[in-house]
């Protein structure tokens, strides 16, 4: 977070996510969100498939949780995606950005999601894309 964007917050450290948790998108939004674009039941995230579409899930999920919305990768991974360690959520960001930079249809689906995600958010908050 910049800290000039807010007057008077010179040199104030704003832990990330601060404003993202104002917003009120919860990882239960971002959850439902993901699993109706990847048409994929909720109960799937957590579970141990190996199912491409469930796993381009997770892998968008913990994407957006840890770089968008501020959360830690062990929150994430125990809370979120089913118990996992904190370096599968680490795994799941590094294979987002790979699928992101080379997959058209999954590049399309993380777009419309977002899309999806601001429309969600207060119009006078937004949230900002990739």
């Amino acid at each position: 977070m910049n800290p000039y964007a807010i007057p008077g917050l010179k040199g104030i450290k704003i832990p990330p996510g601060y404003f993202a948790s104002k917003m009120g998108l919860t990882a239960d939004v971002v959850v439902d969100c993901v699993c109706s674009v990847m048409e994929i039941h909720k109960s799937l995230i957590p579970k141990k498939t190996r199912k491409r579409n469930v796993v381009e899930a997770r892998h968008f999920i913990g994407w957006f949780l840890v770089k968008k919305k501020g959360m830690t990768l062990s929150s994430v991974g125990k809370n979120v995606l089913g118990g996992r360690d904190h370096t599968t959520v680490i795994n799941n960001i590094e294979a987002f950005q790979n699928l992101y930079d080379t997959d058209d249809m999954f590049r399309a689906k993380a777009d419309l999601i977002i899309e999806n995600l601001i429309a969600w958010t207060p119009k006078e908050i937004g949230l900002s894309r990739l």
